[in-house]
């Protein structure tokens, strides 16, 4: 019991001189609000641009989306397996039939352009 009234003894005397500085708690309230927006404008500004980006590519109005290779829906799909076990073409064959044939139309977004990469072990 006497933690629990030291403890509320301790939170009824920072109330206390919060009161009393009520200038220098407003200070620093909107100080920490003033740091928090600061912080977290860039992300937010970010996220509205990729979304902007997302909403212009995928109606099609290529004249707003710029360069680069990575636009909106542009899909990777990348296997990085064990070094002991590489794989061949042969054991990747039917994941890229999928990926080439039947994907494409599951999602429902056409295809302008499609890079096949494989490597094998050094």
């Amino acid at each position: 019991m006497s933690l629990l009234s030291r403890v509320w003894s301790i939170c009824i005397v920072a109330f206390k001189r919060l009161i009393t500085h009520l200038g220098l708690t407003l200070a620093a309230s909107l100080g920490l609000v003033a740091a928090i927006a600061l912080i977290m404008s860039i992300p937010l500004y970010a996220d509205a641009v990729y979304y902007r980006l997302l909403y212009e590519g995928a109606l099609g109005d290529e004249a707003a989306v710029t360069g680069g290779e990575h636009r909106p829906f542009a899909l990777l799909f990348r296997y990085v397996g064990k070094s002991s076990d590489p794989r061949q073409w042969e054991d990747v064959l039917p994941v890229d039939q999928y990926l080439f044939t039947r994907a494409p139309g599951e999602l429902g977004l056409p295809v302008r352009l499609a890079v096949r990469s494989f490597n094998t072990d050094n």
